[in-house]
């Protein structure tokens, strides 16, 4: 996890004690960060979502419990989402390369080409023998928007086991709050999709997760254009009808899953799709920087 990782622990009496105990929490919940990016990290050729992709068309092979937790949850989301939100949708965003200068958009054929790698129905698994199997050569299995989550969640139960019940974990904008701070809820700021550095509007937030995702993280620009870095899946385009989706949900794994999923389902679909999940909120921009938000939240922002 290559996200830059902040704590802030809200403890009354800041004695030695309480220091020791932190630091203490914090190395453990290090080494369980190492210890899940090692199996998860789709980058790291050696990591269980590694060697998956590397035997993409050949043989199945048997995974263990988190990678197989992770990947159940992230089928769970494609399934309810019916494919706004696919795993296995990396072979489209290779060519939106958004590392290099690009100079034309990617061709139609090139798009069908790589829709026929993609799919989330076409992975092999069965997760009570924890076996997985990619059938075509060139599939490529992407978890980032759950594994983040769920490493996230790994360092909130590390500080909990450690007696720590106020406190906050910011992992690169995927955000947990537990507790309280001073004694009232955490305020987290919701991005203004217009001006990346600035907030709309605070939202209290205690006991969840609270994750972004924006078309102004990645993007490129063509003839006066710009195309953000979220795909629709079905379609391997970017998503040109929302700008920002917010999430505020009770469980960690999945958060920035339905974001990612809001994102591509659009305003009203997305809202409609936040509505039937239980505990769940959803803040959206759409096109054209109007703010919609769940019902749930109708009077919660400020």
């Amino acid at each position: 996890m290559t996200s830059p990782l902040t704590i802030q622990i809200d403890e009354a009496g800041e004695n030695q004690a309480v220091q020791t105990r932190a630091q203490d929490a914090f190395k453990s919940a290090l080494l369980e960060v190492d210890r899940l990016t090692d199996l998860l990290s789709e980058y790291q050729e050696n990591s269980e979502i590694g060697r998956i992709n590397q035997n993409a068309g050949r043989q199945e092979l048997t995974i263990s419990e988190d990678t197989a937790n992770v990947l159940a949850l992230a089928l769970s989301v494609a399934q309810s989402s019916d494919g706004a939100f696919d795993p296995t949708f990396r072979p489209l965003l290779n060519l939106w390369d958004y590392n290099r200068t690009h100079t034309k958009l990617p061709s139609d054929e090139s798009i069908q080409s790589a829709l026929e790698l993609v799919g989330y129905k076409k992975i092999e698994f069965d997760f009570q023998s924890r076996k997985i199997r990619l059938p075509k050569k060139g599939m490529w299995l992407g978890l980032g928007a759950v594994s983040k989550g769920y490493i996230v969640q790994a360092i909130v139960d590390v500080f909990r086991r450690y007696n720590f019940n106020n406190f906050l974990v910011n992992a690169g904008g995927d955000i947990f709050a537990s507790g309280s701070k001073g004694g009232k809820s955490w305020k987290i700021g919701v991005p203004d999709p217009s001006h990346r550095n600035r907030m709309s509007f605070y939202v209290p937030v205690s006991n969840a997760a609270f994750c972004t995702s924006a078309s102004y993280e990645r993007f490129i620009e063509l003839n006066g254009k710009r195309y953000g870095h979220i795909l629709n899946p079905k379609t391997g385009y970017p998503v040109q009808y929302t700008q920002g989706v917010t999430v505020i949900a009770n469980k960690m794994a999945y958060c920035d899953a339905i974001a990612t999923t809001i994102f591509v389902l659009g305003p009203a679909e997305g809202l409609a799709f936040a509505d039937h999940l239980p505990q769940t909120e959803a803040i959206i921009f759409d096109e054209n920087s109007q703010l919609l938000y769940s019902e749930g939240l109708n009077n919660w922002h400020e």
